[in-house]
């Protein structure tokens, strides 16, 4: 049995989609070898792992969780995570393009303004 995690569209929102060839690539790589990285999640809300979650979901194949709670007290903290994380695996590709890039790190810089306003 697959547990079920919620998925939050605002913070799977913030998250690079993956090409179609990049997501055959990941669903064969976890088919062979399992799901080799623990999904992040906040509560039973998952962070970091969308497309994982969903190629384990789809094909019953287990995965392990990491719960960052404790960590992030609020949903803004949760998207500063998520862009913080994002731009943290892209830094030294050239995966994830300039403007998507600049994109996020306008999000993050929004996120912070709207978190010391409250």
């Amino acid at each position: 049995m697959i547990r079920e995690l919620n998925i939050n569209h605002e913070f799977q929102e913030l998250i690079p989609q993956l090409s179609p060839k990049q997501l055959e690539n990941l669903e064969e790589s976890i088919k062979a070898e399992g799901c080799r990285h623990s999904l992040i999640i906040w509560g039973n809300t998952i962070i970091d792992g969308h497309h994982r979650y969903a190629i384990c979901h789809k094909n019953y194949i287990p995965f392990t969780t990491v719960n960052k709670k404790q960590e992030l007290k609020t949903e803004l903290d949760v998207k500063l995570w998520i862009i913080e994380n994002e731009l943290s695996k892209y830094l030294y590709s050239r995966q994830l393009s300039a403007v998507k890039r600049i994109e996020l790190a306008c999000k993050h810089k929004e996120i912070e303004t709207e978190k010391s306003i409250k």
